[in-house]
């Protein structure tokens, strides 16, 4: 065969084989298999990683630990951090950023798992949501443990360093009530972020048991709305429901429609032990006390935020509701269209004053 082989063909094995000696010895096809398994481990890391948005010590690093500033729960707190990467919008410089921990015990594994996976959707459905709608932008989510316990960090972007920006409690005590048109304006920008919750569908549908004080979870209407409300009447009032002494009570124009109502109050928790005489007595105050300060129709709306599912369960039949979709099985979709008419009735309020 090599006998009858032409000029040509040998001159080209022989310049394969020169070639493949240089390959050789430049150490090309050692580099080329080292590339090639550096892949491969990316490509496995990938697959074996939950969420793209998981912030690796590698991704991620905390700074001035000691000077973090913790909320009065100490489940979240403003802290200073820097990306290793830069993100779109996002600097790789030292900022401060808002932590919201999920906290778990690191010694269950079982558990931190759970703890993660529930993270990991909930990061999920916050990346996905618009800064202009009153979510803050999600950096992504981390894990940090201490010597008692782990954390699973939730890590939003902010404009806010070392001072919390006052809550509703502290913002209705600090200034005098405002114009019907700013509290109009605050109603709907608090819907707004209802909304966009509820679109991602991030929202945890068990307000009414801790909105007030220890109400009991047999009540059937739990759902944000119900919290959208109870926020809508304290905003239109300028005066909160609950008052922050101790023990906590309620206002005095809780108590004073509760006992308009001739309810029954308990020993131990005289006007927060029932759901059903929490909800009587703030709809008492949307029909009584509203009209006054915000109008017939905003008062008729809030209480609407508070009763609409209270329709499909056999209560208040015979008063028709103007904002409230009815007889729709997909509960998940009716609140998500409630809101949104309710939020398209604020702004139409606004445009009007």
């Amino acid at each position: 065969m090599v006998k009858n082989s032409s000029p040509m063909a040998t001159r080209a094995r022989h310049k394969a084989r020169d070639t493949l000696l240089d390959l050789g010895g430049t150490k090309a096809i050692s580099v080329a298999v080292q590339e090639f398994q550096f892949v491969i481990l990316a490509l496995r890391k990938l697959d074996k990683d939950e969420s793209q948005l998981f912030l690796s010590p590698n991704d991620f690093q905390p700074l001035e630990i000691d000077s973090r500033v913790y909320d009065l729960s100490g489940n979240s707190f403003f802290g200073r951090g820097r990306l290793t990467d830069p993100l779109p919008g996002i600097p790789n410089t030292p900022q401060w950023l808002l932590f919201e921990s999920k906290p778990y015990e690191h010694q269950i594994p079982q558990q931190k798992e759970t703890v993660k996976q529930n993270v990991r959707i909930l990061a999920l459905k916050l990346h996905q949501a618009q800064q202009d709608k009153g979510v803050l932008r999600l950096v992504g989510f981390r894990d940090e443990i201490d010597d008692k316990q782990g954390n699973f960090q939730l890590v939003f972007a902010c404009v806010f360093e070392r001072q919390y920006p006052p809550n509703l409690e502290s913002f209705l005590k600090a200034n005098a009530m405002p114009s019907l048109n700013l509290r109009i304006n605050l109603c709907s920008q608090l819907a707004t972020t209802v909304l966009q919750t509820q679109t991602l569908g991030s929202v945890h549908k068990n307000h009414p048991e801790r909105q007030l004080l220890q109400a009991e979870k047999q009540h059937a209407m739990s759902n944000d709305a119900y919290s959208l409300g109870v926020c809508m009447i304290e905003i239109l009032t300028w005066k909160r429901l609950l008052i922050a002494t101790e023990p906590p009570t309620m206002s005095q124009d809780f108590i004073e429609a509760f006992r308009r109502l001739s309810l029954q109050p308990d020993v131990g928790e005289p006007y927060t032990k029932y759901p059903d005489q929490i909800k009587q007595t703030l709809w008492c105050i949307c029909d009584e006390l509203l009209p006054t300060v915000a109008g017939n129709k905003m008062a008729r709306l809030a209480k609407d935020f508070l009763t609409y599912l209270d329709a499909e369960e056999g209560h208040d039949e015979n008063e028709a509701q103007q904002y409230a979709p009815s007889r729709d099985k997909d509960r998940r979709r009716v609140a998500v269209h409630f809101v949104d008419t309710g939020l398209k009735t604020l702004r139409d309020f606004q445009r009007a004053i």
